[in-house]
């Protein structure tokens, strides 16, 4: 009878244990597969990023009292056409209303036929960003300012294939870039008479591309 018991007991220890070894060994192989397939994603990751750029700008610009003062905080684009195009797509210079081109002739801004579209931009932005007037004439030329303006940054958005935002130090990174021919763009937005506008060819390549950005590569030389 003790034996019976004896071959009871050891056949339900040894089931037991065999039964324990099987679940282990189905849970090391959903383990296994999870661990495989962590991988994957990892390797698609670092595949998908394979060849592709980075461009770190650095913009800063010398006031005119001397000091460095970074480009926070701005928007720069990696636009697929120069931003000279841009302006002539949307019509730009042949859109500005009347009263603003009499404006600017009365206040020593006069547009010649020679001055290029991104410096009538330039000027048209800064004046765009002056605080409203307190009569009904300036209240007009401030809104014609904003509006022509619009157009020209609807059109350029529309062609901005990677942008970035400088950083409180002017810095910034734009990731995972298509080598290729690029114009960069961009301006900040602080109201000043004569802002500096960014339009530069560059060439990115795979890996790190940097660029310095300041007033000698700008509109405002």
């Amino acid at each position: 009878m003790k034996i019976k018991i004896l071959i009871l007991v050891g056949c339900f220890v040894t089931n037991t244990f065999l039964l324990a070894c099987n679940d282990v060994s189905k849970q090391s192989a959903t383990n296994s597969n999870a661990i495989t397939d962590s991988n994957a994603v990892i390797s698609k990751t670092l595949e998908s990023k394979n060849g592709k750029g980075i461009v770190s700008i650095e913009a800063a610009v010398v006031s005119e009292s001397g000091d460095v003062k970074p480009v926070a905080r701005t928007n720069f684009f990696l636009l697929d056409t120069s931003f000279e195009n841009i302006l002539k797509e949307s019509n730009f210079k042949s859109n500005l209303p009347k009263e603003l081109v009499d404006h600017m002739s009365k206040s020593g801004l006069e547009i010649g036929e020679k001055t290029s579209l991104v410096s009538i931009f330039a000027i048209i932005f800064g004046q765009s960003k002056y605080k409203d007037g307190d009569n009904q004439q300036q209240r007009v030329l401030k809104d014609g300012y904003v509006k022509a303006i619009s157009q020209v940054i609807k059109t350029a958005e529309s062609h901005g294939t990677y942008v970035g935002k400088t950083d409180f130090q002017g810095k910034a990174q734009i990731l995972d870039v298509e080598p290729g021919r690029y114009y960069l763009f961009g301006f900040p937005t602080t109201g000043e008479k004569n802002p500096p506008i960014w339009n530069i060819g560059i060439e990115v390549s795979s890996g790190q591309n940097s660029i310095v950005l300041d007033q000698d590569n700008s509109t405002r030389k």
